[in-house]
C-alpha cells in the first residue's frame, strides 16, 4: 500500500514526489506524482464501487503507465513505517486494488 499524504520515492530509475488522497470514506482515491528534476507525470483516480468493483481512471495517460508506476514504486525509507501502520488501519491498499483491476477488468487497461 502507498501511504496517504505527500511522500517521495523511486519508480524505475526516477525519483518522484507523490501525493495520495483518500476521499468519500475510502471509496475514492487520487494519486499524483511528479518526477523530481524531470518532466514525467503520473495522475490517476481509483473508485471502489459496489457494482463494478475497483475502477481505475488514469488522467490523460495509458492505464499501463499508471499500473507500472504503482507496482514499481518504492517509497523512501522514512515512509515505510507509516505504510505498515496505515495498512493496519486502512482498507485502501493501492497496489492490491490495482492488481485486482488488472485481474477483474483486463479490458479496462486498453
Amino acid at each position: 500500500a502507498l501511504p496517504k499524504g505527500s511522500f517521495t520515492g523511486i519508480s524505475g530509475d526516477r525519483r518522484y514526489v507523490v501525493v495520495r488522497q483518500q476521499m468519500a470514506e475510502g471509496k475514492s482515491h487520487k494519486l499524483v506524482a511528479h518526477e523530481l528534476g524531470g518532466a514525467d507525470y503520473i495522475s490517476m483516480n481509483l473508485y471502489q464501487t459496489r457494482l463494478s468493483g475497483a475502477l481505475l481512471r488514469p488522467c490523460e495517460m495509458a492505464a499501463c503507465k499508471v499500473i507500472a508506476f504503482v507496482l514499481g514504486f518504492e517509497p523512501d525509507a522514512k515512509c515505510r513505517a507509516c505504510i505498515y501502520e496505515q495498512a493496519l488501519f486502512s482498507g485502501a491498499q493501492s497496489r492490491f486494488i490495482v492488481l485486482n483491476v488488472i485481474q477483474l477488468h483486463p479490458r479496462s487497461l486498453l
